[in-house]
């Protein structure tokens, strides 16, 4: 009997482990986490507008040759969000995208034209609607109040390049298409690592892909917000026409918060 009741208790043990382990990868748990992970309600509070400021690298994997450095800076308050990157050159002088609260807008690099990564963020406007689009450089970063934008949500463990992460599909209510959303955190401590944007089209026989992939490092404190100073945009467009890689790097070298932010940044060519 003594026995029986031994091996009773150690099931139950084990079911508890289990179940905090699971309860551990839910999305609910991975966003109170990460909340809690980018500083205090206190400071999240104080926050009215963002500035992040750095170089910027850029250069052709596939499809093209080239390479190129020169500034980035971003710009967010709660529902608006500013991109500028500025390299200087001829053929690519860099890219400018702007989201005021209703529209979309990037600037061409040549007359009538937009890049190839412009026209994927003009075409597919949730990605900045949403503020995804950078991660938590938005002070509108969505997951600070998953109940206000009622996204749906699915968890799970995944391994990425060796690494083991937790993958939290993200559906938002609205503006997203045919494009699927998935971020990543590191489960030791449950920071913004990765997010992945992908969309595939079949057209005539003929698929195309898209896949945006944002990627954070070099997590530090500024304000009291713990925000990362490294991150990279790698963009892959594979279609009928061809298919073309790009990457995107940026180095933080300042972060400010709550100041004035210059209306210009939030308006781009439609």
């Amino acid at each position: 009997m003594k026995n029986r009741s031994l091996v009773f208790g150690l099931l139950l043990g084990l079911t508890g482990i289990l179940s905090a382990k699971d309860d551990e990868v839910n999305p609910e748990n991975i966003v109170a986490q990460h909340v809690k992970s980018l500083g205090s309600p206190e400071a999240l509070g104080q926050i009215a507008s963002r500035s992040v400021a750095g170089v910027s690298t850029f250069k052709f994997i596939s499809g093209a040759t080239g390479q190129m450095s020169g500034s980035q800076q971003w710009v967010s308050e709660k529902g608006k969000t500013g991109i500028v990157i500025r390299y200087g050159g001829t053929e690519y002088p860099g890219e400018h995208f702007a989201f005021d609260g209703k529209d979309v807008m990037v600037d061409n690099i040549k007359t009538g034209q937009r890049s190839p990564l412009g026209d994927f963020i003009y075409s597919h406007a949730g990605v900045m609607k949403n503020e995804l689009l950078g991660g938590v450089y938005n002070v509108g970063w969505p997951l600070l109040n998953v109940k206000e934008n009622g996204a749906r949500m699915k968890s799970r463990k995944k391994t990425i390049d060796g690494r083991e992460l937790y993958e939290l599909e993200y559906q938002p209510k609205k503006h997203m298409g045919e494009v699927k959303v998935k971020l990543y955190f590191d489960p030791s401590n449950f920071r913004h690592v990765m997010t992945e944007f992908r969309e595939r089209l079949l057209l005539h026989e003929t698929v195309t892909n898209y896949v945006l992939t944002e990627k954070y490092d070099d997590f530090r404190e500024a304000d009291g917000i713990t925000l990362p100073h490294k991150y990279s945009l790698a963009f892959i467009f594979e279609g009928g026409s061809g298919s073309l890689q790009t990457l995107n790097t940026f180095d933080a070298e300042k972060i400010g918060h709550n100041g004035k932010i210059d209306p210009q940044f939030y308006s781009a060519q439609k």
